[in-house]
Formats: C-alpha cells, structure tokens, sequence
C-alpha cells in the first residue's frame, strides 16, 4: 500500500509517501502448509508528477528502502538501498518503468546479493482492453553471465463492476524472495489479484 504523509508540496513539487510490501511464500505442497519466508519491505518517497502538453504522463519516485526476512542467525537477510524510479505512458495500452538503485549500509546478510539482483529492474504493463492486461518485469545481475531474473503476468477481470482478476505468473531466474536470493528458480503460480489502475494507463 501506499500512503500520502502530508498535503504540503515540498521541493520540485513532489509529495512525501510511506509505502509498504509484503510478500509471503507459501508452501502449499509441504504438510500443515508452512509460509516458507515473508519478505519486508517498507520505504519512503518523494514522488512527483509529470505533465506532458498539461495531462498527466508518468511519475518520478525517490525513495529510501528497506528490505527483510525478519529472520536471525544464518537465515538473516536484509538490505537497505536508495532507489530511483522513473514510470510514463509509451502508448495509450503501454507503460513502462525504470527503477534503478544502490545500496547503503551494512550487507553481511548477503554481501553479493546484487550479483544476483543487480542495480536495474525494467518493467511493461499492456492493457489489451478493460479484461485483459499482460505485465513484464526483467532484471540483470551485476555479473557477466546471465544471472537475472524475468516474470510474465497475465491478469483476466473476473468481473466488469471490480477491480478483481484471475492472476497467471511465471518467473525464472534468481532473487525472486531474499532467503534463497543466489539460487535459480522457477514457477508457475495462479491466484486472484486485487489491482489498482487509478493512472495506470493513458486509456
């Protein structure tokens, strides 16, 4: 989620946001279904609009982050970077987003962690009509081998009057959670995803 933190306009007219994520991996093929590992991820941002010809076309982000496990010991992963996201409109069914970032602080947990994640993520959202919309997100690790990571999304409105969609996904590559970060993997996952598209696409 994210949450707007004040009303007042600060420098470069952007406004102050805390955002929240949490990713759960939940292993359903294992007895009494264990949650594997949950990954936080809180931050806070600068955002600001941009205007092309006086419509909106896209936002800049400048945020600091933190990542982790909540885990101790040996199963320990967290990190903390600075990133830059830059999101617009390509077309009216297109857009695209670049987020680029550098990490800060301590990364004992996992020292090599963006040979794996690298410094770059790349992302496309298509909305082929109102039902249907196809989304990518690439990234390439800080390594001359083909360490990265790639997911495909397809998303099918269950219903006209909501915002719900039935949800395909696939990944391959490395870094998908922080626990196993520097082992490939794959996976196909089918579930049900709740989707805000307020300023998502032109149209």
């Amino acid at each position: 989620f994210k949450q707007r933190l004040t009303n007042k306009t600060l420098p470069f007219n952007s406004y102050l946001f805390f955002t929240y994520q949490q990713t759960a991996f939940w292993d359903v093929f294992k007895k009494s279904f264990p949650f594997r590992e949950i990954n936080y991820h809180p931050s806070l941002a600068l955002i600001k609009a941009h205007y092309k010809k006086g419509k909106y076309n896209g936002f800049w982000q400048f945020q600091f982050e933190h990542e982790s496990n909540g885990l101790d010991g040996d199963s320990s992963r967290s990190w903390n970077r600075f990133s830059l996201i830059y999101e617009r409109f390509l077309s009216a069914k297109l857009t695209g987003r670049l987020k680029i970032w550098a990490p800060v602080g301590n990364v004992d947990d996992n020292p090599d962690i963006t040979d794996f994640r690298g410094f770059q993520e790349l992302s496309f959202a298509y909305k082929f009509n109102e039902d249907f919309i196809l989304e990518t997100e690439m990234r390439k690790g800080w390594s001359l081998d083909l360490k990265g990571s790639i997911l495909l999304g397809a998303n099918y409105r269950i219903s006209k009057r909501s915002n719900q969609f039935l949800y395909l996904q696939y990944f391959l590559g490395y870094s998908e959670n922080l626990i196993t970060y520097d082992q490939s993997t794959h996976r196909i996952r089918l579930g049900v995803v709740f989707k805000d598209l307020f300023l998502k696409f032109k149209e």
